[in-house]
């Protein structure tokens, strides 16, 4: 199922901002579907690359397990996975 990815995590605690990464394209695809979370994918290949999460503290700390499925199935990991990511951010 899921493939072995590894996710960079950084956190900006000033703008309460996660950013979460695979790699990092010359350009990206952006799309936006839920309020605060910004994923984006290679336009060529269609891969995800990357994702912006927005009020990370403020909305998404008490949301952390839709967050933790929304990012499995985008970057196409085990949710357990999007989870551990997610419990290493210091925020």
């Amino acid at each position: 199922m899921p493939s072995k990815i590894s996710l960079d995590m950084s956190y900006d605690d000033l703008t309460d901002v996660l950013y979460v990464s695979t790699s990092r394209p010359n350009a990206t695809k952006n799309m936006e579907e839920v309020a605060g979370l910004v994923l984006r994918y290679d336009p060529k290949t269609h891969e995800p690359v990357a994702a912006t999460i927005i009020d990370y503290q403020e909305y998404w700390q008490s949301h952390r397990q839709k967050l933790a499925a929304r990012l499995a199935d985008f970057f196409r990991i085990s949710t357990k996975d999007a989870e551990r990511a997610l419990e290493s951010v210091n925020g």
